[in-house]
C-alpha cells in the first residue's frame, strides 16, 4: 500500500507541481518528473544526475517521451524538493508545463544529416534561450522543427512548424544535364529542355532536393525556414498550413515571438491556437508578422 503522500498545509498543490514540471499520476502523491532540454539533446555528462534522480527518488528507471523529453517517474512528494535539488546541481531543471510553450522538438539538422539544410539543434536551442521567459498562454503551445521537407519531425502536427527550405540557385557552368535535379523535384519546378537547365520559382517547394542530389554541384541558393501554423494533435487532428514565404534564418527567432505574442492578444483561455487562427483569421497573424 503506498504511503499518504497528501499535501502538507502551506505546501503546493498537484496543479502547482504539475505547473513546475511534476506531472501527477494515477498514484496519489506521486509525480513524473519531466526534465527541460531543447530538440531532444542532452549533454552526455548530464544523463549521471537523471540516473541518480530515478535511482534515489524514482524506481530507478526512465522513460523517453514522444516529444523528445526525459521523465522519471514515481517521485513521491516529499522527494520533490530532492530531486529538484540534484537535477540543478549538474545545471538541469524541470521542463514548465500546462498552458505554456512546451519543449521544442527537433531533428539532427545539417550537423549530422546529408539532407539537413539548416543547423535545427542550434535554431532550436536559440529559439528555447529566447523564449524560455514566457509565460502562460491561452492553452499548450508546441514547435516542431525539422531541417528539410523530408520532415522527420511531423512539424505540421504542432502549433508552429518550422523546415529547413532553400531558395535554389542554378550555375550550369559544370552541368552535363544529367537530369539528375529533374527527377527528384517534386514540384515540377525544374526541367531539362534543349540540354539547358530551367527553374520555375512559382513551382518550387524550396525543400533543396535539387542541391542534395545534383552530382557537379550546380545548385546553391539562400537556405531558411518554411513556417506553417495551426496544427494539432490529440481528439482532433488538424495539420498547420503554410504562411507565407521562406524566412531568413536571422528572422526566424523574431517571427516565432511575434506568432506567441499575437496568440498571448488573441486567444481565448482555454483555446488552441488552430481554433484562434479560425476565429481571428489567418490574414491578420500575417500582418502581425509583416509577412
Amino acid at each position: 500500500m503506498l504511503n499518504d503522500q497528501s499535501p502538507k498545509a502551506g505546501g503546493p498543490s498537484d496543479l502547482e507541481l504539475k505547473m513546475a514540471g511534476f506531472l501527477p499520476e494515477r498514484q496519489a502523491g506521486y509525480f513524473c518528473l519531466r526534465i527541460k532540454m531543447a530538440g531532444g539533446s542532452l549533454q552526455a555528462d548530464k544523463l549521471t544526475a537523471i540516473k541518480e534522480v530515478a535511482e534515489a527518488y524514482g524506481q530507478g528507471r526512465i522513460h523517453l517521451t514522444s516529444r523528445q523529453n526525459v521523465e522519471v517517474p514515481h517521485i513521491a512528494r516529499a522527494d520533490v524538493e530532492k530531486a529538484k535539488a540534484r537535477l540543478a546541481a549538474d545545471g538541469l531543471e524541470p521542463c514548465a508545463l500546462g498552458p505554456r510553450l512546451r519543449t521544442l522538438t527537433a531533428c539532427h539538422g545539417m550537423a549530422s544529416c546529408k539532407n539537413g539544410l539548416i543547423d535545427a539543434q542550434g535554431l532550436a536551442a536559440a529559439l528555447t534561450k529566447a523564449l524560455s521567459g514566457r509565460g502562460i498562454l491561452p492553452h499548450k503551445f508546441r514547435i516542431g522543427l525539422s531541417g528539410c521537407s523530408n520532415n522527420c519531425m511531423k512539424a505540421e502536427e504542432n502549433e508552429l512548424g518550422l523546415k529547413g527550405g532553400l531558395r535554389p540557385q542554378y550555375d550550369g557552368r559544370d552541368c552535363v544535364h544529367c537530369g539528375a535535379c529533374v527527377k527528384v523535384c517534386p514540384g515540377q519546378a525544374v526541367s531539362l529542355r534543349e540540354e539547358t537547365i530551367e527553374h520555375n520559382p512559382a513551382l518550387c517547394l524550396n525543400c533543396g532536393k535539387c542541391l542534395n542530389k545534383c552530382p557537379q554541384k550546380c545548385w546553391s541558393g539562400q537556405t531558411g525556414v518554411l513556417l506553417s501554423a495551426g496544427g494539432r494533435m490529440g481528439n482532433e487532428q488538424t495539420l498547420a498550413s503554410r504562411l507565407g514565404p521562406l524566412i531568413p534564418l536571422d528572422k526566424i527567432v523574431g517571427v516565432v515571438g511575434k506568432c506567441l505574442d499575437f496568440y498571448e492578444q488573441n486567444g481565448q483561455k482555454g483555446e488552441r491556437f488552430k481554433a484562434t487562427l479560425s476565429r481571428v483569421g489567418q490574414a491578420e497573424l500575417l500582418a502581425c508578422l509583416g509577412l
